[in-house]
């Protein structure tokens, strides 16, 4: 048998044959209170998730709860999350606010509509249309109704956008896609997606996500032992082994600054987990490369 150390002082038994399993560690997790902060942790990061899906969705109300409860869980956020979560809840307050002010004056404008105000109807429609994005689908329908005889530019539904169109629209769902798996710890795919949306060369507001913004995030989040770690995880939840594997050892090697309690999620864990799937997995072909026991940087390979 060898040993390979982490950075954080856990030791890992690996088996040399190949398909040998690795048992993992569960003592921290049976000490007094040890749930409570992966509890917190988990409750944050699915909090985090849910309010940028419906941030998306344009479900503002749920997103301004989700984010409240993330906010009061966000010790179990990485920086690199808790830099998001400020963001969104920046862009929420926005939303919310641009979503009451165009609902009024939606009202305002229908009801001048009844009395016979086309004019009054027009300037309160051409503010409704500036925010007509965060509308919700009832008052959108009603706006568009409105509107019909109005020569408003946004009466009409926007034309879909070809995927390989090069437009504003497909740049910027580009950056909804790339932030959504940053969000979620696939930073190669957001990575990838941000990358595409630069490509574009569109111009984006200030107040909006954008691609430069993505792609700060993403070095940040390459520095950071917990993003590394969430990494990890989100690519051992979808099956790629050797992309959890690479984030799990770029996460030892910068944990070195990163106070990591024993009840937490480390590395290790995440490598235990990922040798215990590969064991799980149906065996590959008898040619195939055998893994290399996990090995902290810094440590000498073979200890016994």
């Amino acid at each position: 048998m060898a040993r390979a150390k982490f950075g954080t002082g856990f030791i890992l038994v690996v088996g040399l044959v190949a398909g040998a399993t690795v048992a993992p560690i569960h003592a921290a997790d049976d000490a007094p209170g040890a749930s409570q902060p992966v509890v917190r942790a988990s409750r944050a990061h699915a909090a985090l998730n849910d309010a940028l899906e419906a941030q998306r969705r344009g479900d503002y109300e749920n997103a301004a709860n989700l984010l409240k409860e993330a906010a009061n869980a966000k010790a179990g956020l990485s920086t690199t999350e808790q830099r998001e979560l400020a963001r969104l809840l920046t862009d929420n307050g926005a939303a919310l606010d641009a979503r009451r002010a165009a609902s009024e004056q939606l009202r305002l404008a229908d009801n001048a509509l009844r009395d016979n105000r086309p004019d009054a109807a027009l300037d309160l429609l051409k503010k409704v249309a500036v925010n007509e994005q965060y509308l919700t689908a009832a008052d959108r329908q009603t706006f568009r109704k409105d509107s019909a005889g109005m020569n408003l530019p946004s009466a009409a539904p926007p034309a879909a956008n070809a995927v390989g169109s090069p437009s504003p629209a497909r740049a910027r769902s580009l950056v909804r896609q790339a932030r959504a798996h940053f969000i979620q710890g696939d930073l190669d795919q957001a990575e990838k997606e941000a990358n595409e949306a630069v490509a574009f060369k569109i111009e984006f507001n200030k107040n909006e996500d954008s691609p430069t913004r993505i792609l700060t995030d993403l070095t940040g989040a390459r520095a950071d032992a917990k993003a590394l770690l969430k990494a990890a995880r989100a690519a051992l939840q979808r099956k790629d082994y050797d992309t959890a594997e690479k984030y799990a050892r770029l996460s030892d090697k910068a944990s070195s600054t990163w106070a990591m309690t024993l009840w937490g999620d480390t590395p290790l864990k995440v490598y235990n987990d990922i040798q215990a799937a590969r064991a799980a997995a149906p065996k590959a072909p008898k040619s195939a490369a055998v893994k290399q026991p996990f090995q902290s940087p810094g440590e000498p390979a073979g200890l016994s």
